[in-house]
Order: structure tokens, then C-alpha cells, then sequence
């Protein structure tokens, strides 16, 4: 058997939260960790099971069809993290660049930790000084 390594999908930050929007086109998202796997509970709801041999099987079923996703991180997560933590938590949001929906939304997309601190200046607090 020979290994190969899992596809990747981007995390977003969602309501001051990490997640990931399904790949598998569900339209679901879930509560992402660094070094953690992806697995979508909506394809793959016996994952959860309290039953262990039937979560087993659903994660080899899910290896089996390339459907675990290596989760990516921005490189500045602390500093996105950082640079949103003053906004009330339903504008602690960010998109990696190109993402689809930031696409589709016609939302900004990409954005740098400065890029962030300017946003907030320009549109939530005019007078906010970091």
C-alpha cells in the first residue's frame, strides 16, 4: 500500500472561529484545529459515533476516498487573530485569497494582518490608535 498525502483546503476565520467550508459541496462548515484533519461530518456523520468500530470504518471509507483534507493556516494566523480580536465577534471574520465565497459574497478576500487594522480604522472605528 502505498501512502500519499491527503488534499488541502484552506481555513477561513468565521465569527472569530477557524473553519472549514466542505469541499465536497454540502455547503456545511466545521471547527478546524493546526494539525488536525478535516473530515466533513455531514458526508461522514458516523466519525462522531460513540460506537469506535464505526467511526474506524467511516475515517478508513473517507481515507479510502480522498475525502480527509490536510487543514492550511494562514502563516500570520496569530497576527490575523490579533488584528481582529478588538471587532465584536460576528466582524472577527477573514478569507483566504480566492476563496469562493469571499468571491461570490463580493467580500474582501487575501487580506494582510495591516490590511485588517486599516479596514477597522476606515469602516469601525475612525479614531481607533494600535
Amino acid at each position: 500500500m502505498v501512502l500519499t498525502a491527503n488534499p488541502k483546503v484552506k481555513a477561513r476565520l468565521n465569527h472569530g472561529r477557524w473553519i472549514v467550508d466542505c469541499p465536497l459541496g454540502c455547503n456545511s462548515a466545521s471547527l478546524v484545529y493546526p494539525g488536525k484533519p478535516y473530515i466533513c461530518g455531514d458526508h461522514y456523520p458516523r466519525v462522531f459515533s460513540d460506537d469506535p468500530g464505526a467511526a474506524a470504518d467511516e475515517v478508513a471509507r473517507a481515507y479510502e476516498l480522498k475525502h480527509v483534507y490536510d487543514v492550511v493556516f494562514p502563516g500570520d494566523k496569530a497576527d490575523i487573530e490579533r488584528a481582529l480580536k478588538s471587532r465584536p465577534l460576528d466582524l472577527q471574520n477573514w478569507f483566504p485569497n480566492g476563496h469562493p465565497l469571499a468571491i461570490e459574497w463580493d467580500l474582501p478576500h487575501g487580506q494582510s494582518p495591516q490590511g485588517l487594522i486599516d479596514e477597522e480604522r476606515t469602516h469601525y472605528k475612525k479614531d481607533l490608535v494600535r
